[in-house]
């Protein structure tokens, strides 16, 4: 059983696709089926799959009927701000846990997730990890400065966007060591 995390699917959003991201599909339904089919390709029924915030821009129904489509039963929702929906009795049934903040350990790691980026987190001064969302690529829409400096931190050196739309995601979950080794740091 492995872990895996992803943020900022925005299923439905028009937004995030065409605006904010420049996603590379053509609909949004093109959108939703490609990011549904990577998520189960990738990770197993028994697996642990952590979604940090921003899932869906759809009402609860059709949010809910996408997330059923998941294949992995042990969903974790981080709430980010355009989870709404989550306040529905139908949709927080279809995860084992929902949370603004989690510490877990993965694989002898101490990992805390949040939608947003933390500038400090729990044992952050030790090694452990920080995984978030929100920012998306971190790119003003000249697509080149970037819109949050702090990420550049050398105290930020442990803490990793998870967003969808980056290259090292590919609208695909990862685990930790893959998001390590594909942003050039190393894993253990």
């Amino acid at each position: 059983m492995s872990n895996f995390y992803i943020a900022d699917l925005h299923l439905g959003h028009e937004n995030a696709m065409r605006r904010f991201d420049h996603r590379p599909f053509e609909s949004l339904e093109e959108q939703d089926r490609a990011i549904i089919a990577n998520i189960n390709n990738r990770v197993s029924p028994r697996d642990n799959l952590y979604l940090l915030g921003d899932v869906s821009w759809y009402k609860p129904d059709k949010t809910a009927e996408l997330i059923k489509q998941i294949k992995c039963k042990n969903r974790y929702l981080i709430i980010g701000n355009h989870d709404s929906w989550i306040k529905d009795g139908k949709c927080k049934k279809l995860f084992q846990g929902i949370y603004d903040l989690k510490r877990i350990n993965d694989e002898g790691r101490i990992v805390v997730l949040c939608h947003y980026p933390l500038a400090v987190w729990d044992q952050s001064h030790r090694g452990s990890y920080h995984l978030y969302g929100h920012v998306h690529n971190n790119l003003s829409e000249d697509r080149k400065t970037p819109t949050h400096n702090i990420l550049y931190n050398e105290e930020m050196k442990n803490a990793y966007n998870v967003g969808c739309m980056l290259p090292y995601m590919m609208y695909t979950p990862r685990t930790l060591d893959y998001i390590l080794k594909k942003t050039g740091r190393v894993s253990r």
